[in-house]
C-alpha cells in the first residue's frame, strides 16, 4: 500500500506543480484514489453497492481540488 502511495503521489503532485491543481494534503487525496481503485477492483465483493455512487463522490472530491478556468474565475483574478 505504501508504494502504491507513492505512485499516486507522483500523479497529483506534477498536477499541483503545473498549477492545474490545489495544493491540498496528498495522502488524503490518494487515500480517496486508492479506495475508488480498490472498490473498482473488488465491486463483485460489494454485493448490492452502488457503483456509480462511488465514482460520482470520486468525481465530486477531485472537483473540489482542480483549479478549473471559467468566466468566473477570471472575474475573480481581475477584482483582485
Amino acid at each position: 500500500m505504501q508504494r502504491d502511495q507513492e505512485e499516486v503521489s507522483k500523479f497529483f503532485n506534477y498536477w499541483m506543480d503545473q498549477g492545474w491543481m490545489k495544493k491540498v494534503d496528498i495522502e488524503a487525496l490518494n487515500g480517496l484514489f486508492l479506495s475508488l481503485i480498490h472498490f473498482v477492483i473488488h465491486r463483485d465483493d460489494f454485493k448490492g453497492s452502488n457503483f456509480e455512487a462511488a465514482k460520482d463522490l470520486w468525481i465530486d472530491a477531485l472537483a473540489n481540488y482542480l483549479i478549473i478556468e471559467d468566466d468566473k474565475a477570471e472575474e475573480k483574478k481581475v477584482k483582485l
